[in-house]
């Protein structure tokens, strides 16, 4: 549960009680096993091999899908390097961002999406290829040995791993110097790249604030084994206390823990009550700030799929509304929320008021599934 990881549960809708915790621990659980070791940052050295400002890795890959080849990332030129797997939702769904930025600085920064963590190697090129234009961009392969596992490729190894990057997607931008000088999630690289394509990028000033990012990411990594092993052997109240720590060490960049403790205590415990008094403080907390994590807890209160012996409506509305005011109503997947919350408290007409609102600001491609809610909201409200 990365900085960069948890950032994009934040772009993620929650939809089935558990998706973002199942999703989370998939991501996470297989950056675990790539073996990434943590420096002792007390001692004022870099908590991981790889940091910004440092030389680029060499650029060794198993072959190209489309584009290229490209034997190594030569000086003079800006490469956006975004590591990416088929089966990642968030990775997926970076494509058409990523795409759009190739576009815009064709000929002064190429674009290379590099696949790695593939279980199975083979599904990259039909993925990519059914892709067609809305993947327009050169897309390689990693090197894994034959019989090896899939997070033991070179690339993995010698970017993610050094760089501690427990999560995908991630970029690394390099600059004409040769030089990583940025790494984040290609949602946040608009400014950055801009900067370092036109040469104004202030990669000292940026190395400082990365370092510092690293060194706190370097001390979550042990609280983060932790959480996932229990919650893999179903140890909830230790995964709770892991969430606890979390939220301790930056109420800010891991405020989503809370959700997930919030999730556990009221799907996994199954004590509503302790889980909702924790809701209440929580809002009251800097978790009382963040839209994604109110959201999501309003929705586990009032997903139709979840077997609750309480639902606390009052709570879940109360929730939902301040998430909405937080997103300013321009959030299609906080406005889903609150129009289930109101659905379920039996006011379908002010379900299908939201509901209409947010299929005006939902993407294409998750349409059916609003739909799908709006028809439901305006069945009932015909009875």
């Amino acid at each position: 549960m990365t900085i960069e990881l948890l950032k994009e549960r934040k772009r993620m809708r929650i939809r089935n009680t558990m998706t973002a915790f199942a999703l989370m621990t998939c991501v996470v659980a297989l950056a675990l096993m790539t073996g990434v070791t943590v420096a002792e940052t007390e001692s004022g050295e870099s908590p991981f091999a790889l940091m910004v400002g440092d030389d680029a890795p060499a650029f060794e890959v198993n072959g190209w899908v489309q584009g290229g080849p490209i034997d190594k990332l030569e000086r003079g030129h800006v490469y956006v390097v975004d590591f990416w797997a088929t089966w990642c939702k968030p990775c997926v769904a970076s494509i058409p961002h990523i795409a759009g930025l190739s576009k815009k600085y064709q000929g002064k920064a190429t674009v290379i999406g590099m696949n790695i963590w593939q279980p199975d190697p083979a599904e990259v090129e039909p993925f990519v290829k059914n892709m067609g234009d809305k993947m327009p961009y050169a897309v390689a392969t990693d090197v894994v040995a034959e019989g090896a596992e899939a997070d033991t490729g070179k690339m993995a190894v010698a970017w993610m791993n050094a760089a501690g990057q427990r999560g995908i997607p991630a970029v690394f931008i390099v600059d004409a110097n040769g030089k990583v000088a940025w790494i984040g999630h290609p949602g946040e690289m608009d400014e950055p790249l801009e900067k370092i394509v036109n040469d104004t990028w202030d990669l000292d000033t940026y190395a400082k604030t990365h370092r510092e990012k690293m060194v706190l990411v370097a001390k979550a990594a042990p609280i983060e084994d932790r959480l996932f092993a229990a919650s893999g052997a179903e140890k909830w109240e230790e995964a709770i206390a892991a969430c606890d720590e979390l939220i301790a060490l930056d109420p800010d960049g891991y405020s989503q823990a809370a959700m997930f403790k919030f999730q556990m205590l009221l799907l996994k415990v199954g004590d509503t009550g302790r889980a909702y008094a924790y809701a209440r403080d929580a809002m009251e907390s800097s978790v009382g700030k963040d839209a994604w994590v109110l959201n999501g807890m309003a929705w586990y209160i009032v997903d139709p799929d979840a077997e609750l012996a309480e639902r606390d409506l009052d709570l879940a509305l109360t929730l939902a509304t301040r998430a909405n005011e937080i997103a300013e109503g321009k959030d299609a997947a906080v406005l889903d929320t609150l129009a289930r919350v109101y659905f379920t408290r039996g006011d379908s007409k002010k379900a299908i008021e939201l509901q209409k609102k947010a299929l005006t600001l939902v993407d294409d491609d998750e349409k059916a599934e609003y739909e799908k809610a709006l028809t439901e909201y305006q069945s009932a409200n015909q009875d």
